[in-house]
């Protein structure tokens, strides 16, 4: 354990913490998982020795003698109101009414009866009355009859402006006291729906209290709120166009819209979406507000969390040649399929034949064998359910069927319409353009995924889907289960997970066009794509990491078992890769490119700084490229096999060799201005373990100049 000085240093700017470091920290601290153990609490046995003793304090309770002075003191409640008691007081500490013999009338007498306050009013009104109509100097109310007549008339007056109930309306009307008292019962009796009592000095602390900031009211709740307390005016959309046309909306109410943006969610029955938004003026909306959604009930605890797949899988051994990607193979027993993406993938697509008997594979086209085992094939039955596209599914026939797109299965399957049986219900911020009937922004709380896309954003991106209705919401990620999607933000950008089978997506940021599509994904931690960056068309098993984009691409990889984590590139290129058991980490690429490579088997490209420079063409195996200083310059050969490139220095040159570069290490060469572009493959000065720098002669030719054991500075050619 450390203390917080000694941790503090080790984040100081431009430090890197080690891992026994990262280690020591968070051993430091408590975790929310872990509990305190008595002891660890300050003074606890001071503040124990404070508390009553439980066997003494349980004594006392059942010691019928405790404090029997006090008791003896106390009112004898049986005799209150009793015959021959005494009389209890009412909450103004006055007698009780009931108990005193009081006439509320002027017909009753009695000479040992009390006449109430009200009957005191009454006397006083009339002889006021009598006494304003015998001083009155206006000859119209000079008698009894025409003062009756004038309160009639002022009955039928008030009759006709007063409504005395909840449906009648009307906008030169008054409610009753009677309706007022009847609407706010109302209100009362529905505040519980909220989960919470009327606010008052007693509650109001303890219904605030509750540390768990990611505790919201249910979906119903707020409905029975929106529909009952706060009273939404439900209107169509069309309903709504032309109450703004005639400036007939009611400023300040809610409305609840329904058929909205049909397009970005359709379960088959056109309906659009329904949001609630509140009137600003007579004919303006608020640009944010509510919008209801219907989640497919993905399953965390199921691999893919339920997600259609026509994946097979199988354990791969004893492989032989190179199998092509996504090649058709056969099976030893003669049942055909494909392979999915490379063959260490261990996914196929099942095509034909009984593939649960198979024990070996060919490649159609490559003639690789592999053997195979644990063969696992995917089947669907008819009725099974499953997810695509944001929507549950129904099967139709028993057949695995396929996609059509990305929101879209085929015949096979059925579209379930929007109901509580396949869908959860959640009403999550929106933001509408009402001018283009379209939802341009979804944030979903518990998830804090924030996903933005103006009108327009999907001709600028280069796709034909709203990235809202491509991204998968109702699947929040969970820390304790480290599953789902959370913590991102898609900003005029696009990032396709609908369909998201992996484990998790945490902490990315999309922004100005960028793109994430057609992947299958294992892992995506902490990316940040800008400026028209695009990660696509990938399979990736494991993960990228704290990648920060800006222009770039990374497109068309095969990524399996790989890392490619904690890089900054900008302007640049990482494209056309087979990489496998590989990794790609903590570089900077500005305006360079790492393209066309085929990288197997323990590659590693790290710590590297590519500054308008190029690393391209190469077939990579058993290889590492790392720690280089790559400005302005260009590192190709035809292949890298079982080769090191470390700890070299290229500043605007070119180093390409024509033939493959086997069993041999390059590394201490400083190129300035200098190109290579020899079959170096034989030479032995270039892969020296000494110092050696390439440097170019006034005619063009490249030479190689290093000090030998005599420190006699020998020239020689890079071919030596």
């Amino acid at each position: 354990m450390a203390d917080k000085n000694t941790i503090k240093n080790w984040f100081l700017t431009g430090l890197k913490p080690t891992q026994a470091q990262f280690w020591v920290t968070w051993d430091s601290f408590w975790h929310k998982d872990e509990k305190i153990p008595i002891t660890a609490i300050d003074d606890i046995e001071n503040i124990l020795a404070e508390k009553a003793d439980a066997e003494a304090l349980t004594n006392h309770v059942s010691d019928a003698a405790a404090h029997a002075d006090l008791f003896l003191a106390k009112e004898d409640k049986n005799k209150k109101g009793a015959v021959d008691g005494y009389a209890p007081l009412n909450e103004f500490t006055k007698l009780a009414i009931d108990y005193l013999n009081v006439v509320n009338d002027l017909v009753t007498g009695g000479e040992a009866s009390l006449l109430t306050a009200e009957q005191g009013k009454l006397l006083q009104t009339q002889i006021n009355n009598i006494n304003i109509l015998l001083a009155s100097d206006n000859v119209n109310l000079d008698n009894v009859q025409e003062l009756v007549d004038a309160i009639e008339t002022i009955e039928m007056s008030l009759s006709s402006i007063l409504v005395n109930d909840l449906t009648t309306g009307g906008t030169t009307k008054a409610l009753t006291a009677e309706m007022g008292k009847t609407l706010k019962g109302l209100i009362d009796a529905k505040q519980p729906l909220l989960g919470y009592t009327p606010m008052n000095a007693a509650n109001i602390a303890t219904s605030f209290s509750n540390p768990n900031k990611n505790m919201v009211p249910t979906l119903q709740a707020v409905e029975d709120v929106l529909n009952s307390v706060a009273a939404p005016i439900t209107k169509t959309k069309a309903e709504i166009d032309a109450l703004i046309t005639t400036n007939g909306l009611v400023a300040g109410a809610t409305y609840k819209i329904t058929g909205v943006h049909p397009y970005l969610y359709n379960d088959g029955t056109n309906s659009g979406t329904t949001i609630f938004l509140q009137a600003l003026t007579i004919n303006t909306l608020a640009k944010e507000g509510h919008g209801e959604f219907w989640n497919p009930k993905y399953e965390q605890g199921v691999k893919g969390f339920g997600i259609w797949t026509n994946l097979s899988s199988y354990t791969t051994s004893a492989i032989t040649g190179t199998f092509n990607l996504n090649e058709n193979i056969t099976a030893n027993n003669g049942a055909t399929g494909k392979i999915y993406a490379a063959v260490q993938s261990n996914q196929f697509i099942a095509i034909s034949g009984d593939w649960v008997s198979a024990t070996s594979i060919i490649g159609n086209s490559s003639g690789a064998t592999a053997n195979i085992s644990d063969i696992a094939v995917k089947v669907y039955f008819i009725g099974s359910k499953s997810i695509w596209g944001g929507y549950s599914w129904t099967n139709v026939n028993g057949n695995i069927g396929s996609k059509l797109d990305v929101l879209s299965l085929d015949s096979e399957w059925t579209k379930d319409a929007y109901s509580s049986t396949n869908y959860n219900k959640t009403l999550d911020v929106i933001e509408y353009d009402y001018i283009n009937d379209y939802i341009s922004r979804r944030y979903e709380v518990e998830g804090n995924n924030n996903v933005i896309c103006r009108f327009g954003d999907i001709g600028n991106i280069g796709v034909y889907e709203s990235a809202i209705s491509v991204f998968m919401f109702g699947n929040p990620f969970k820390a304790s289960t480290y599953k789902g999607i959370g913590d991102t933000k898609v900003s005029n950008s696009y990032y396709e997970c609908v369909n998201f089978r992996g484990v998790y997506s945490f902490g990315c940021d999309l922004k100005t066009y960028s793109v994430i599509q057609n992947n299958d994904l294992k892992a995506l931690e902490h990316l940040e794509l800008s400026y028209y960056s695009r990660i696509e068309s990938n399979f990736i098993f494991s993960g990228m990491y704290l990648l920060v984009l800006y222009e770039s691409n990374i497109q068309n990889n095969n990524i399996t078992r790989c890392s490619i984590y904690n890089n900054t590139l900008r302007r640049s290129h990482i494209s056309n890769n087979i990489m496998d058991q590989g990794s790609f980490e903590v570089n900077k690429l500005e305006e360079g490119q790492i393209v066309s490579n085929t990288c197997t088997k323990i590659f590693n490209l790290t710590h590297n700084t590519i500054t308008d420079g190029s690393i391209g063409g190469n077939t990579v195996e058993n290889s590492t490229i790392t720690l280089n200083d790559i400005i302005n310059s260009n590192l190709s050969s035809t292949g890298l096999v079982s080769s090191l490139i470390q700890n070299n220095i290229f500043n605007s040159s070119s180093f390409t060799s024509s033939t493959n570069i086997i069993s041999k290490t390059l590394k201490g060469l400083v190129m300035d201005f200098a190109s290579i572009n020899d079959n170096v493959s034989s030479a032995t000065i270039l892969f020296g373990n000494y110092s050696k720098t390439a440097y170019k002669r006034p005619d063009g030719t490249t030479k190689l100049r290093y000090y030998n054991n005599s420190d006699v500075l020998v020239i020689a050619n890079v071919t030596t």
